[in-house]
């Protein structure tokens, strides 16, 4: 008899321990803490800014992409005219730039089908504001000659955008280097 009252006891303690169990695990809410709230929010946050800054960029970050552009463009000029034995001249209007080669008639006429060298609208409102060529000052239009022999005229051409500028500079050697204001 003391074997089934034990039994009786240990059923009732293990049924009850099963309905507290029981009892606490369907009671529990199932939902976010503000902390796991405010951590969701600040990634997303931090991707909205970066999705914000990579789409509009400011205007001194649209300038010196475009001075790096131009710079690169313009040592490529210079590379070509080596390699190829031929001269290739480069111009600046006030709102863009072009690329041009000698023809058979001795003729500078614009570089046409050539990705890279071809002619180029600066981002409004940004222009091509000065152009020296051996330190002197030259009106926007005239041409800069890369030389086949890779001696070219050192020139300084500026690029403007609202109340930012960048200076594009080269050497004898034709070696571009930017300089941010």
């Amino acid at each position: 008899m003391s074997v089934n009252i034990i039994n009786q006891n240990l059923y009732r303690l293990f049924s009850r321990t099963e309905m507290h169990m029981h009892h606490t695990t369907t009671d529990q809410n199932y939902g976010f803490t503000l902390i796991e709230i405010l951590v969701v929010l600040l990634i997303i946050g931090i991707l909205l800014t970066s999705i914000v800054v990579k789409a509009f960029p400011d205007e001194r970050q649209v300038l010196r992409q475009e001075a790096e552009r131009l710079g690169l463009l313009l040592e490529q000029a210079r590379d070509q005219a080596f390699i190829g034995g031929r001269s290739i001249a480069w111009s600046a209007q006030k709102d863009g730039y072009a690329f041009w080669k000698l023809n058979a008639q001795r003729q500078w006429e614009p570089i046409v089908g050539d990705q890279s060298l071809r002619a180029r609208t600066l981002p409004s409102p940004m222009n091509v504001t000065a152009l020296y060529i051996n330190q002197v000052k030259v009106p926007l239009g005239e041409l800069l000659v890369f030389s086949p022999s890779g001696l070219n005229s050192s020139f300084v051409a500026t690029l403007a955008l609202q109340d930012s500028y960048v200076r594009l500079a080269s050497d004898s050697l034709g070696r571009v280097q930017i300089q941010h204001e």
